[in-house]
C-alpha cells in the first residue's frame, strides 16, 4: 500500500535497479538469497514540474534477481531541477539568465556627484552568459563562470579576467528559517589597475522553503532597486578609484523623463532620462538613455550608452548631462548641459555648452526654452 501525505502524491509504481548481492552472492538455490535491496536510484525529474523519488527497501524479484523500488511522486511548486524541487531544503537556488542580457553602468550612490566628464571615461556594459547559475545552498564558497564579456571607457575595452568567479554564501538566522545572501566577485584586468565586478543578492527561507527558489535575471529583475550588480575600478594598490552601479541596458523597469531644451542661438536638444519608478536610496537611480541635438533642420540621434552620462547630487539635484554625437554636426562633437538650483528648491538649466572632438568647450549658449514631459 502506497503512503500519502499533504506533500506527496505517492504512486505504487516500482522500478528496477541492480542487485546488491550479500555474503555469497545469488545462486543456484535462489537469485535473491542474499540479495539486500537497500540502495534505490536517485531521485529524478520526471519534467519541469515534477519530481520522483524512489524508496527503500525494495523487493527483489526471484524471477531475476533484479531489486523493485516503490516510487513516490510529487508536483515542485517553484519547479524541478536536477532531481530536487527548487528552493526546498534538499534543492539549490538558480539564477537564470535570458539570451543577450546585458548591463549598462550609472553613477553609485554616494559618488553620484562625480563630474560627467570623470564618468564618461568609467562608462561600462557587462554581458551576461545565458542559461541557469547555480547556487549552492549547502556550500560556503564555489568557483562560476557567468561573465561573457566586459567594456570599459569610450574606447570599449574588452577586460580580460584577472581569475574565475566566485560565490561567498553567508546565512543570516538558520538554514532552514532565515536568509541566504550570496555575493559574487571576479576582477578583470584594466590597465595598470583592476576592475572588479561584485554582485549581491538574497533568498529568503522559512520553514525550509524558500519564498522564490529560481531567480529570472530579466530586464524588470536587473532594474529593480534591492538587486546590487556592480563595478568598481581600481589602482595598482587596489585602492577604489570609482564605482559605477550597473543596471538593465533597456531601462525598461524605469520611467521616462523627456526633457525639450532651447538654446539662445536656436538649437534644439532633446534628452530621454530614464528614472527608477521607486527608490529609498539618496540618489534614485537615473540614466540618460537617448538625445537628439537639432540645427537648422539637421539633427544627431545618440542612443549608444558609452556616448550618454548622467550625473547628480542627492535627490537628482544639480542635474548634469554629457552627449558626445556619434557623428559631428558642423563644428559639435558633443555636448553638456548643467543646471542650478534656486532658492525654492527648483532646478533650472543654466548653461549649454558644445564641445569640439577633445570635449573642450566650444563656446556657450544660454537656455531660453525648457519643458518637461513624464513618460508612463
Amino acid at each position: 500500500m502506497c503512503l500519502t501525505t499533504r506533500r506527496w502524491a505517492a504512486i505504487c509504481s516500482t522500478v528496477l535497479w541492480p542487485a546488491v548481492a550479500g555474503c555469497g552472492g545469488a545462486s543456484s538455490r535462489g537469485l535473491c538469497e542474499g540479495v539486500a535491496c537497500d540502495q534505490p536510484p536517485p531521485a529524478v525529474c520526471l519534467d519541469a514540474e515534477r519530481l520522483r523519488r524512489y524508496a527503500s527497501p525494495g523487493a527483489c524479484d526471484p524471477a531475476d534477481g533484479q531489486c523493485r523500488y516503490p516510487a513516490e511522486d510529487r508536483s515542485c511548486a517553484q519547479g524541478c531541477e536536477d532531481g530536487a524541487c527548487l528552493g526546498e531544503p534538499d534543492g539549490d537556488f538558480l539564477l537564470e539568465v535570458p539570451a543577450g542580457t546585458a548591463l549598462c553602468s550609472l553613477p553609485k550612490g554616494e559618488q553620484s556627484s562625480l563630474d560627467v566628464f570623470e564618468l564618461y571615461a568609467s562608462q561600462g556594459r557587462v554581458r551576461l552568459q545565458p542559461g541557469i547559475v547555480r547556487l549552492y545552498r549547502d556550500r560556503p564558497s564555489f568557483e562560476a563562470s557567468w561573465i561573457d564579456e566586459v567594456l570599459l571607457g569610450p574606447e570599449r575595452e574588452t577586460l580580460a579576467p584577472a581569475g574565475p568567479g566566485r560565490f561567498d554564501r553567508l546565512i543570516q538566522g538558520t538554514p532552514d528559517d532565515g536568509s541566504y545572501l550570496y555575493g559574487f566577485q571576479q576582477g578583470f584586468d584594466a590597465g595598470e589597475g583592476s576592475y572588479l565586478l561584485d554582485f549581491h543578492l538574497a533568498f529568503e527561507v522559512a520553514g525550509g522553503l524558500a519564498a522564490q527558489g529560481r531567480l529570472v535575471l530579466d530586464a524588470a529583475t536587473l532594474g529593480d532597486d534591492g538587486l546590487d550588480f556592480t563595478g568598481s575600478l581600481l589602482d595598482a594598490e587596489e585602492r577604489i578609484v570609482s564605482s559605477r552601479r550597473y543596471t538593465d541596458c533597456s531601462y525598461a523597469a524605469y520611467r521616462l523623463i523627456e526633457y525639450d531644451v532651447g538654446a539662445a542661438n536656436g538649437d534644439a536638444l532633446q534628452l530621454d532620462l530614464m528614472r527608477i519608478r521607486s527608490s529609498m536610496e539618496q540618489n534614485m537611480n537615473t540614466a540618460l538613455a537617448g538625445a537628439v541635438f537639432s540645427r537648422d533642420g539637421a539633427r544627431r540621434q545618440v542612443d549608444d550608452p558609452f556616448h550618454l552620462v548622467y550625473s547628480s547630487y542627492g535627490h537628482n539635484w544639480a542635474q548634469c548631462f554629457l552627449v558626445v554625437l556619434d557623428e559631428p554636426l558642423e563644428e559639435v562633437c558633443g555636448l553638456y548641459l548643467e543646471e542650478e538650483i534656486d532658492q525654492g528648491s527648483n532646478w533650472q538649466p543654466l548653461r549649454l555648452h558644445y564641445l569640439d572632438a577633445d570635449l573642450a568647450i566650444l563656446h556657450t549658449q544660454e537656455i531660453v526654452d525648457f519643458e518637461t514631459r513624464w513618460g508612463d
